[in-house]
């Protein structure tokens, strides 16, 4: 993946509390030119009640989860990197996001563009986020160097939550940056917690993202914007 395009597509197992369909935990994945993209669908948790069987999402069944103590890291330098995200399970409850990332550093270095897409569709009674970013760094340099964040949820939960000891963006972007998002009516759209910063625009929008991870439109919902 070093001059060409890397792409990592995963699906997690099911069964326990569900597993990631993609999983980088201490490790790093690097482009210099090609473009780096990560697509996972999480595993439902296994549950057997009144003779019947079905899937839950779980805890663990994030579509796309980067964790740990050192930070996984995906960088690039003029390439872009995207990230999309569906978690598993069809009921019941679980806190299974599209987008898990803890730890976790995403940047590029030479004008490359960031895209991190999460859909979190499921029952109501779920507390699962399109995208959760917590204690990360998503930042880039250069020119574009674009930051889009987007994240969809029909649970509890909002659809793109940013938590504390969070920087999208910082002092060496200078491209855009947008935030896009969607959930329901129990839930804010998107709660921000961390930084967001940069010299070019920052764009907070209604959105939301299809099971195919594209963005989809939604210019008559407002945005309601809570305390992480």
């Amino acid at each position: 993946g070093i001059g060409g395009d890397s792409d990592f597509i995963g699906s997690g197992g099911d069964g326990g509390s569900g597993g990631a369909g993609i999983l980088l935990r201490n490790g790093s994945a690097s482009t210099v030119s090609g473009n780096l993209r990560l697509s996972g669908r999480g595993g439902s948790a296994g549950y057997s009640g009144d003779g019947n069987s079905f899937g839950l999402p779980g805890s663990n069944g994030h579509g796309v989860w980067l964790d740990g103590g050192t930070g996984p890291t995906l960088s690039s330098a003029s390439g872009s990197i995207e990230v999309f995200g569906i978690p598993g399970g069809e009921t019941g409850f679980g806190d299974s996001h599209g987008v898990f990332l803890s730890g976790t550093a995403i940047a590029t270095t030479a004008g490359g563009a960031i895209d991190i897409r999460g859909l979190a569709d499921g029952v109501f009674d779920n507390f699962a986020s399109g995208v959760r970013i917590v204690a990360s760094t998503v930042t880039t340099s250069g020119a574009p160097g674009s930051i889009t964040i987007s994240g969809e949820s029909s649970t509890r939960s909002p659809g793109l939550v940013i938590g504390g000891s969070t920087l999208i963006g910082g002092p060496d972007t200078s491209g855009d940056i947008t935030l896009r998002a969607a959930a329901n009516e129990l839930a804010d759209s998107i709660v921000l917690g961390g930084e967001v910063a940069s010299s070019g625009v920052l764009s907070i929008r209604p959105g939301g993202v299809s099971v195919s991870g594209a963005l989809t439109e939604d210019t008559f919902t407002g945005i309601e914007i809570g305390a992480a």
